[in-house]
């Protein structure tokens, strides 16, 4: 392996192959999930619709079929443990800004964010179970799954462990149910600021789970920010492999998986107030409102947890501080 190689695979670490294998296996379950029966009875789950109703059947299926399809298709990224700490950190105090196009960085296409370790529910509505994958797709207006008169709406699902689900609600998961569940879904309308949860509950109803929507938007943003992280596309299925997802529905299993860590931070600031520092400390990470004047608009970009203060003097306090050098991807300065 040539050193240049060498360099790049110390800095996503040794297992971003296992992590994209996990990725790609993980998508073939969900797509696999929501064929069939199984697909219509999550439909029935994820839209809060009553079984015994006819036409609820037919919307519980094409639920079913439209996700599905969309996870075939779909981009796929997994955030290693270090980004996931990140996100975690980000998306609760992401500020609520009105989602545009060009937000989604697959644009139009479907995409699916698995990660490596599941990312905390950190919502305000019960139960609460850690989430294994965020799943998004673009319907256009006068979709059937959309409200009457709501313009191309961006749909994201929540999808997290079949058992970590029915502990969060008191029950045992039934031996043959599938590893995944379908935990709740956002339908959040291009141009506006709230979203609605999918097919069920009005903006005012007072339980609209921002907290998706803001690990969607962090998720997005971070992943536009060069500064903030680094991604790697992994090919971790072999041709056998790529036969058997492709049996299972998907639709293009070569395509690969984009790993997403961070980005090596080596940031010291002096003061910048006219006065000497004679000690540091740390900048927490946190988001500033920013002029972009191709959209004529403010967005939102994160700022990096840095330290300020000159090399070598001493370090006041102590906090989580995220990094990347080699495979250490998180520390925590005391």
């Amino acid at each position: 392996m040539s050193k240049n190689k060498t360099r790049e695979r110390n800095k996503f670490g040794m297992n971003t192959n296992v992590m994209a294998r996990a990725a790609a296996d993980g998508r073939r379950r969900l797509v696999r999930t929501l064929q069939g029966s199984t697909g219509v009875l999550a439909g029935y789950g994820v839209l809060g619709l009553n079984p015994w109703l006819p036409e609820s059947r037919e919307q519980a299926a094409l639920w079913a079929n439209t996700d599905e399809q969309a996870l075939a298709a779909a981009q796929l990224f997994v955030a290693d443990a270090s980004m996931v700490s990140l996100i975690d950190a980000a998306a609760p105090t992401m500020p609520d800004q009105p989602l545009r196009a060009t937000d989604i960085p697959t644009g139009p296409e479907p995409g699916v964010l698995w990660f490596e370790t599941p990312l905390p529910d950190r919502s305000d509505i019960a139960p609460h179970a850690p989430i294994q994958a965020l799943a998004w797709q673009t319907l256009p207006a006068g979709h059937p799954l959309l409200r009457d008169g709501r313009g191309a709406s961006v749909v994201l699902t929540a999808w997290v462990r079949t058992n970590d689900f029915a502990e969060a609600i008191g029950n045992a998961a039934p031996d043959d149910a599938p590893r995944l569940t379908p935990f709740t879904t956002v339908a959040w309308e291009v141009d506006t600021l709230i979203g609605t949860v999918h097919g069920e509950v009005p903006v005012d109803a007072g339980s609209v789970p921002l907290f998706f929507q803001r690990v969607a938007a962090a998720f997005w943003t971070l992943l536009s920010q060069p500064t903030v992280t680094s991604s790697r596309r992994e090919q971790p299925l072999s041709s056998s492999d790529r036969r058997r997802h492709r049996r299972a529905g998907v639709v293009d299993p070569s395509a690969g998986v984009r790993v997403i860590t961070l980005a090596t931070q080596q940031r010291a600031e002096s003061g910048g107030t006219g006065r000497a520092l004679v000690n540091r400390h740390i900048v927490r990470g946190h988001w500033r409102r920013q002029w972009y004047a191709s959209l004529e608009e403010h967005r939102h970009v994160w700022i990096h947890a840095f330290v300020k203060g000159p090399a070598g003097a001493p370090l006041l306090g102590g906090e989580r501080v995220f990094a990347a050098r080699g495979s250490s991807r998180s520390a925590t300065v005391a």
